[in-house]
């Protein structure tokens, strides 16, 4: 097994992958992220290799072409029609391993059985060009990224039938 449903025991594990990963300006607190969870709690997943958790996975339905605010709890909007892939976190003892590839395909097949029109994310880091490898494609957007770090890039995966 390379990935399961988050736990409610699994948010301490959370927040530490989260501060290994990402720079404090990207740290969202965990009440933000348990809102994320909550919108589609069989989006999410705690990432393993031999068992133990090296990564997780927050993705929530949302509107096509404007990200989410960072920072900030949310609730499901009226109309969804992307599933908009929040956070994919891995320590470095777990990369390699294509946990991530294996989680974007099933989000790719949950998002076709809900016929959502794509996957949808913002790449930070200069992580644009690994996401490019698993199918997205930078897409615009009225958002502004800023939040995100200045090499933020809105992306899209189109889901097809």
């Amino acid at each position: 097994m390379l990935f399961r449903p988050i736990s409610r025991n699994d948010w301490p594990t959370i927040a530490t992958i989260q501060q290994s990963c990402y720079v404090n300006g990207l740290l969202e607190s965990i009440d933000v992220l348990k809102s994320k969870q909550r919108m589609a709690p069989d989006c999410c997943f705690i990432l393993l290799s031999q068992q133990q958790a090296v990564g997780y996975c927050l993705a929530h339905p949302w509107t096509n072409v404007s990200p989410p605010e960072l920072h900030q709890s949310l609730e499901l909007p009226e109309v969804t029609d992307s599933l908009y892939l929040h956070d994919i976190a891995v320590l470095p003892s777990g990369r390699g391993l294509g946990l991530a590839q294996a989680v974007v395909a099933e989000l790719a097949q949950m998002a076709q059985q809900r016929r959502y029109q794509s996957l949808s994310l913002v790449a930070v880091a200069g992580a644009a060009s690994y996401w490019q490898r698993l199918g997205f494609e930078p897409c615009p957007t009225k958002k502004d990224l800023r939040v995100y770090g200045s090499s933020a890039v809105y992306m899209q995966r189109l889901i097809t039938d």
